[in-house]
């Protein structure tokens, strides 16, 4: 049996680095708010030095700490666990840093001021992603999910779809040269694109296969990566037929905030 993506419940342990005191105890709230616990570090050096002491479930740093060490961090922490799902708290206007940060390997990131609806998304999206968590392997869109990244905004939601119709096809091509070459950084790079992207639309199967053929990138594991690869190609090809019917369509936003798109599963004889 199958386990789905429904939302997360059991506690973790999230370790905070963060050299403002208001900015730990805001976190510190909204953690506590919904069940788990915060292991708060002022500097990454302290922040690295208690990751590896007590192995928690999720990382949240500033990514402006002094020096980009905010950043080197993110490198870290990736390069001793690269499973741990790293979140960012950043800044309104900072949008080139902010990729930066993600392409350095972190998951996802949480706009200053931080509100406690953004925050739970974002943390709820990381503990989606922590290995222990199954995918509903017959969701091709969790529309629920997308809108919530988009506050809601339809045409936002559209707009990213069709964005992704452009960009995803080029993201897999870059992953297969990468392959071909047996080039493990490129692998990663291609890969985490991918991965980031199936998350801004709502795909958790894809997301699923971009975060494998990440894994596998860093690992240099290439003849499974090329089997994963081909199997993300045909959630690709799956992810690509909803979008267009639902912009085509051009659905309600009601309709949409209700709805996941289930792959087609024939029945046995």
């Amino acid at each position: 049996m199958t386990a789905t993506t429904g939302l997360p419940t059991q506690p973790h342990t999230l370790l905070v680095v963060a050299d403002n005191a208001e900015t730990q105890a805001v976190i510190l709230d909204h953690a506590k708010a919904q069940g788990h616990s915060v292991i708060p570090a002022a500097t990454p050096a302290l922040g690295l030095t208690t990751f590896e002491a007590t192995q928690p479930d999720i990382v949240i740093t500033d990514l402006f700490l002094p020096d980009h060490e905010g950043l080197m961090l993110v490198k870290q922490i990736r390069e001793r666990r690269p499973t741990c799902p790293v979140l960012l708290l950043t800044d309104a206007g900072q949008a080139e840093s902010t990729k930066e940060g993600l392409r350095a390997g972190a998951l996802d990131y949480v706009e200053q001021p931080i509100y406690q609806e953004a925050f739970a998304q974002a943390l709820n999206r990381a503990i989606l992603s922590l290995p222990a968590f199954a995918v509903d392997e017959t969701v091709v869109l969790d529309l629920c999910e997308a809108l919530s990244r988009v506050s809601d905004d339809q045409d936002l939601f559209y707009a990213s779809g069709r964005r992704f119709l452009e960009e995803s096809l080029q993201e897999v091509s870059a992953a297969r040269e990468a392959l071909g070459r047996q080039d493990g950084a490129g692998l990663v790079a291609a890969a985490h694109t991918l991965k980031v992207s199936a998350m801004t639309i709502g795909s958790p199967r894809l997301f699923a296969s971009a975060k494998r053929l990440e894994e596998l990138g860093r690992q240099g594991k290439f003849a499974e990566a090329s089997s994963v690869c081909a199997d993300l190609e045909t959630r690709l090809t799956e992810v690509h037929g909803a979008l267009r019917e639902l912009i085509a369509g051009g659905l309600p936003s009601w309709w949409l905030q209700l709805v996941r798109i289930y792959r087609h599963v024939p029945c046995s004889s």
